[in-house]
This record gives structure tokens, sequence and C-alpha cells, in this order.
């Protein structure tokens, strides 16, 4: 028995393939999302207590200004402070330049710089 030679029909398998694509782009149409709705009109409430044990009178600068926490924010005189703090990689740094760095970034409104203590180089 001789083999049948079958030619495909190509436009038909393309005709059915943008019929599919063309059912798929209008089943699912994407949607646009429902706008965010923030209602700012209600007072907060009040954050709550830290997470942590702390002893307020530990908390007293030698100029009398109190620093305190609560679960978000730090206080100073139960004003909420939210400090700009920065770091500095004494490593990095030659010795001789150390100051003129550190009055940079206080020139800058840094409060609170960090720093890593790395063993080897510490002297």
């Amino acid at each position: 028995m001789a083999a049948i030679a079958v030619q495909p029909n190509w436009q038909a398998a393309v005709d059915r393939r943008r019929l599919r694509l063309r059912a798929l782009r209008t089943s699912h149409t994407p949607t646009a999302p429902a706008p965010l709705v923030i209602d700012a009109s209600a007072p907060t409430p009040p954050p709550g207590p830290a997470n942590n044990q702390y002893d307020p009178a530990d908390a007293v600068s030698p100029t009398g200004h109190t620093l305190g926490l609560n679960a978000q924010y730090l206080t100073l005189d139960g004003k909420s402070l939210l400090p700009v703090m920065g770091e500095i990689h004494y490593s990095r740094v030659p010795e001789s330049e150390w100051e003129t760095e550190i009055l940079k970034m206080k020139s800058a409104g840094v409060q609170i710089i960090s720093t890593y203590l790395i063993s080897p180089l510490r002297r």
C-alpha cells in the first residue's frame, strides 16, 4: 500500500490560531484596578507602648532633656522625634579627615552617626 502525502492546509491553521488569539484577547481584557481611597479625616489613634522595657529615668540627658520611645517613634521631651541618621566607615577615611567628614555630615542635618567596629582595624 502506498503512503499518501497529505499537504497541510496552512491557511486554515493560521485562521484557527487567529481565532484562538482573538478569543483570548476578548475574554481576558484587563481591567483597571480600583482606585485606592484613603480617608484621612479621622484622627489617628495614639501609638501604643514600646515593645521593650526601659527605665525613663535613664533617658534624661545632663541638660535635662528626656528621650523616650513608643511603638512607632522616638520622643524628645514628649514630642515626636524622627532623627536623620548616617553612617561613616572610618576604615575607608584617613584618620586625619575624620573630623572634617563628621562636620560635613552634621552640616547636612545628620543627627546620629553610626559606624562598624572592625576588630582587626581597631587602634
